[in-house]
Parts: structure tokens; sequence; C-alpha cells
């Protein structure tokens, strides 16, 4: 009785205009439906669901052709134009964080679509990240985790990251713990960015090298890319940046896929240098299972990780929960 009363008030909530059907979408892992500000949403009369797998085309406006309201997670889900205007009932967009670069705005303002950007992580998620892959390369951590289950000891040996030269393009918020976590190992730092910018001043300030670009990856052992991703920085790095990498050299990238020349880097990793790479975003994501990068023998790919802590994504999602709610409250006044 209890469940058939909720069910008819929610019917008349929505009905009035009240309670929404949200549907949140790439929801890996069930991150959101297991938050707190998943609760929030039930216990204000909402109606939530998730899709935990990444629907796309027509398996996506199937999903979430009943949705009054999107949750998206960052950049997962793209919302272009074409899909919106298959989805008549939507009313909000909720998306963790101020980027709508996925998201067809203008096709959104002319069916009267609010946007909701709000919810903000913090960049030690991000930095640690990048730094468990280059521990895992240099020590060729998860080679020998394979061996070791199937009975056998020892394979590869690794390289020593002390004394060893890290170069990174871009400091900002991620880059800078990066480079100070660098330096506390021992590493030189190298600092490549726009001349007489933050990258250069910070680099300067924290006794780090500002070398050219060429110098980066010329001289770079560990090479990380730490840039925000706009259409100016798109195709930062090319082909034949890569190729004046050391052949033994290690790249990393934590940040987005776009600001590498497309395929770029495929073809520098079969040809090297560099010798290496370690890679949280690719071009497309999820990566197909028979995408090329992932059975190179000197890739490590891990599926976009970067932000995905517990701590991390309540935070995303409670920001942008409280702003919904918020605007919803104003609203109703």
């Amino acid at each position: 009785k209890t469940k058939k009363w909720l069910k008819m008030n929610l019917s008349i909530r929505r009905a009035a205009g009240q309670g929404m059907r949200i549907i949140a979408l790439d929801d890996y892992g069930s991150a959101f439906l297991k938050s707190k500000a998943c609760k929030r949403l039930r216990d204000a009369g909402h109606e939530v669901h998730s899709e935990t797998q990444a629907l796309r085309r027509e398996a996506l406006i199937s999903a979430a052709a009943s949705a009054d309201a999107l949750l998206l997670t960052q950049q997962r889900t793209p919302l272009p134009q074409s899909l919106l205007s298959q989805l008549p009932k939507l009313r909000y967009i909720l998306n963790t964080g101020r980027n709508a670069g996925h998201i067809d705005v203008e096709a959104c303002s002319q069916r009267d679509i609010q946007l909701v950007l709000a919810g903000g992580g913090n960049p030690h998620p991000a930095a640690e990240m990048t730094w468990a892959l280059i521990f895992a390369a240099a020590r060729r951590i998860v080679e020998n985790v394979e061996v070791c289950r199937s009975g056998q000891w020892q394979s590869q040996s690794g390289w020593t990251l002390h004394g060893k030269k890290l170069g990174l393009y871009g400091l900002g918020n991620i880059g800078s713990i990066v480079a100070s976590v660098g330096k506390a190992l021992g590493m030189q730092v190298l600092c490549h960015g726009r001349a007489g910018g933050a990258t250069e001043k910070e680099a300067l300030a924290n006794g780090y090298e500002f070398v050219s670009k060429d110098a980066l990856f010329q001289q770079s052992d560990v090479l990380s890319l730490h840039l925000k991703y706009t259409a100016e920085t798109q195709d930062t790095v090319t082909r034949a940046d890569l190729a004046l990498m050391k052949p033994t050299a290690l790249f990393v990238n934590t940040a987005r896929a776009g600001l590498v020349e497309q395929g770029a880097l495929l073809t520098a990793l079969q040809a090297g240098p560099p010798g290496f790479a370690a890679l949280d975003v690719f071009e497309e994501e999820p990566l197909e299972f028979d995408n090329p990068l992932l059975s190179l023998p000197n890739v490590l790919c891990t599926p976009h990780l970067g932000y995905v802590t517990e701590e991390n994504m309540e935070d995303y999602y409670e920001g942008v929960v409280t702003a919904f709610l918020e605007k919803q409250q104003q609203a109703a006044l």
C-alpha cells in the first residue's frame, strides 16, 4: 500500500509540474544512483533512473524519450541537435561542471530546455591518476601482475624515475600538483606553455625549467599533457612533435584526446618514438574493444578514471543537484 501511495503521489506531483522523471545517462558503476545527491532528488519528489551503459544514437533516444530531465556527468554524453529534436518531453539538462561543449546550447534555447551547469570537483584525483599511470608504466606493473597471476615471477624490469626529466605541457591546477610530486621524487621538471603566460611564471617561481615546445618533446623522459581543451588547443600535439621524443620516452595523457592530432599518437606508437604511452582519454569513449590502441604492447589504457573517485563524484553531483533544486524553488515563488 505504501509503494502504491508513493507512486500515486509522484504521478500527481509530476502532473502538477513538481516531480520530474530524471534519467542519469552514462552512469558507470551507478555512481550517481548511489550518491547522496540522488537521494536528495528522490526526497524532493522526483523519479530518478539511471542508465549504466554508454548509449548512443537510437539507443540513447529510446532511453531518454520519457525524461523530463537528463543528468550528465561531465562531457561523457554528447547531445547534438539531431538527438535533442527527438526528445519532446525534455525540460532540463543537468550537467556536472560548466563545460557545455558536448551540448548543442542553441538547440536547447530554441526548444526551451533549461541548462543547469554546476558542480565542481578538485584537481587532486586527476593528478593522482596521472602519477598512477606513470608509476604503472615505468615499473611495468600491469605486465608483472598478469605474469604473477599466471603462476610465474618477475617478467619485466621497469626504470627509475629519480633523476629523469619530467616534461609538462601546461601547468594549471592539475599540472602544478604533478610537477610538485615529480620534484619530490628527484626528477628534473621541464615546462612549456604560452610565452609570458601563467605556466612560465609558475615554472620560474617554483624552480622548474621553462623550455621551448621542441625542447620539451626532445628532452623529456616522461611527457604529460595538462592543457585545457579548447578550439585553440585542439591538435596542439602533432605527429612531428611526437617524432622528436626519445625512443624510450613515456607519453601520458589524462587531459583530453583532442589535444593530440587525430591518429598521430597511434601512428607514432606503431613506428616509435615515443616508446610507450599511458592514456586515460580517447578520441571516442568508451573505447571499442577492437581499438588498435588496446592491442599495442607499449600502451597502457584506462577508462577515463581521472576524476572518478567517490569523493569527487559526490562533489560533482551535490553541486549540480543543489543548483537544480534551487532553480526549481525560485521558479515556484
